[in-house]
C-alpha cells in the first residue's frame, strides 16, 4: 500500500534503501497488484537526419572569419587525412580577475591552460595557440586505483 502523500518510509523503499511494513519497496514483492509493464516503455527511436556514427561538422561564419584555427579544432568533424575525429572542448571561466580557458583534446587527452583580462585578448591567444601548437599541453593525468580492484 502506498500512502497518500509524500512519505520518507515509501521514498525509502522506492530507492531501494530499506523497506517498512505498509509502505512501498522497490522489490515489488509488497505490491505485486500495482507492478510495471517493462515492455510499454518507449525505446529511442533512432531518426534518419541524426543516425549514430554520423558526425556533422560545426560551422560559424563569425567564428571562422576571425578564428579559423579555433572553429576547425572545436568543430572539424575530420582530420587533415580524412580521418574521423573527435573535436575538442572549450571550458571558460573567470578566476582572480581574469578570463581563463582550458583547451581539452578529446583525442589524446592532453590539455592547455591560457588567460587573458579581455574576451578578444583570450580569442587571440587561444588562436595563437591552436594554429602554432605552442603551448603548455598537459599529458593526461592516470588514473588512481580504487580501493579493492587489483590490477593483473
Amino acid at each position: 500500500m502506498r500512502c497518500r502523500d509524500w512519505c520518507g518510509s515509501c521514498y525509502e523503499g522506492l530507492k531501494g534503501r530499506a523497506t517498512r511494513r505498509g509502505h512501498t519497496s522497490a522489490c515489488g514483492h509488497m505490491n505485486k497488484r500495482r507492478s510495471v509493464n517493462v515492455a510499454s516503455f518507449k525505446g529511442p527511436v533512432p531518426s534518419a537526419a541524426g543516425a549514430v556514427g554520423v558526425v556533422r561538422p560545426w560551422m560559424d561564419a563569425q567564428l571562422d572569419a576571425v578564428a579559423p584555427a579555433l572553429r576547425g579544432w572545436l568543430g572539424d568533424a575530420d582530420d587533415d587525412d580524412g580521418h574521423p575525429r573527435d573535436g575538442g572542448t572549450m571550458l571558460l571561466f573567470v578566476e582572480d580577475a581574469r578570463l581563463k580557458c582550458c583547451l581539452h583534446d578529446r583525442q589524446t587527452g592532453y590539455k592547455a591552460f591560457c588567460s587573458a583580462y579581455s574576451w578578444e585578448e583570450l580569442l587571440g591567444v587561444v588562436e595563437e595557440l591552436l594554429a602554432t601548437g605552442k603551448g603548455d599541453w598537459r599529458a593526461p593525468k592516470e588514473q588512481p586505483q580504487r580501493k579493492g580492484h587489483r590490477g593483473a
